[in-house]
């Protein structure tokens, strides 16, 4: 796990910044082709290249796991490739901020660009172009998590279903504000595809 970084905590307090680096072609058999982060405070990455990195199961660039707070900013993902969240995958984190960042042309069979489980997620100034999901989630895959999204773009993004976001347990706050859904392809909901109880 975790092809270019491996950061664990066990008693949740240690802080991972990584600033102005360029992460390329590492690979990882199962969690994190780039970077793997579990049980820790808080993360931060900014202005940083994750370009061609590989998870087999989990997290092309990136994957988090029980992590209190994690800000990505000005930052783009290209071409990175997993089953689940070919860009990220963040799981049980708390507080996820993306914000002046670029997804593009990521891969996975759920969650292309990101794939969010059980957490709360804001995308700010953003962009997710030429993402795609071989099921569902070509853009974001968020699942039973919070979703803000503010003035950000999805455009040529392709699945199954839900080719710009797919979201799934709609009892989740999910609000969607100044941004736009543009060229997206699927079979059920080109921009966004919504499965829940509200």
């Amino acid at each position: 796990n975790g092809g270019g970084i491996y950061h664990i905590s066990y008693n949740q307090t240690a802080d991972l910044n990584v600033e102005g680096c360029i992460f390329e072609n590492n690979t990882a058999k199962y969690y994190g082709g780039a970077i793997f982060s579990y049980n820790v405070t808080e993360i931060n990455i900014s202005d940083s290249n994750f370009t061609q990195n590989d998870a087999k199961s989990y997290g092309g660039a990136i994957f988090t796991y029980k992590v209190s707070e994690m800000n990505i900013y000005n930052s783009d993902f290209t071409l990175n490739s997993a089953q689940f969240g070919g860009g990220v995958l963040i799981q049980n984190t708390t507080n996820v901020n993306i914000a002046l960042s670029r997804f593009i042309s990521n891969n996975a069979s759920y969650g292309g660009g990101a794939y969010s489980y059980n957490s709360d997620l804001n995308i700010d100034n953003s962009s997710f172009n030429s993402n795609r999901a071989n099921n569902n989630g070509g853009g974001v895959y968020s699942y039973y998590s919070d979703l803000n999204i503010d003035n950000s773009n999805f455009t040529a993004n392709d699945a199954f279903n839900g080719a710009g976001l797919y979201i799934i347990n709609s009892k989740s706050d999910v609000n969607l504000t100044n941004s736009s859904f543009s060229s997206n392809t699927a079979l059920y909901g080109g921009g966004v595809y919504v499965w829940g109880d509200r």
